[in-house]
């Protein structure tokens, strides 16, 4: 399941809206409105579908953090050691055909920098954090490396 991105309107499915509504009936603590439940999705873990949009991305911008920082100092705060991955350790692990798309996609100038989500959006179970590429003080893209 996918949740429409805003390019595609501003509702859910009729069939999403259904089963939200029904989940929201048991859960009202989980109200969330489109845009809320686009950020929720906007990265699924599962099955890998990505919602890119400049909303997205200008919410990003508010949640950056810390110094910018190189591409070794991000590898060597994210590796992975896993049997199934070999014997050496991997950057994000099996995250790591996201990440050399992202480092694929710099260019001169650019940034790396780390983003966390405000502490309201993870008591929402909406929270999330990752790395941007920040080019020209902008989010041109990112991966989500927790969510919850």
């Amino acid at each position: 399941m996918r949740v429409p991105s805003s390019d595609e309107g501003t509702r859910l499915r009729f069939w999403q809206e259904r089963v939200w509504e029904e989940f929201v009936a048991e859960h009202p603590e989980c109200r969330l409105d489109y845009s809320q439940l686009v950020d929720v999705f906007a990265e699924c873990p599962t099955y890998g579908a990505r919602i890119l949009k400049s909303k997205h991305h200008d919410r990003i911008e508010s949640w950056l953090r810390g110094r910018p920082k190189t591409v070794e100092e991000i590898e060597s705060d994210h590796m992975v050691s896993d049997d199934k991955l070999g014997p050496t350790p991997v950057p994000f692990g099996f995250g790591n055909k996201k990440w050399r798309e992202l480092k694929a996609q710099m260019q001169d100038g650019d940034r790396l920098r780390e983003f966390k989500s405000p502490p309201e959006t993870w008591a929402r179970m909406a929270g999330r954090q990752g790395i941007a590429l920040v080019r020209g003080g902008k989010v041109v893209d990112s991966i989500v490396t927790l969510l919850n």
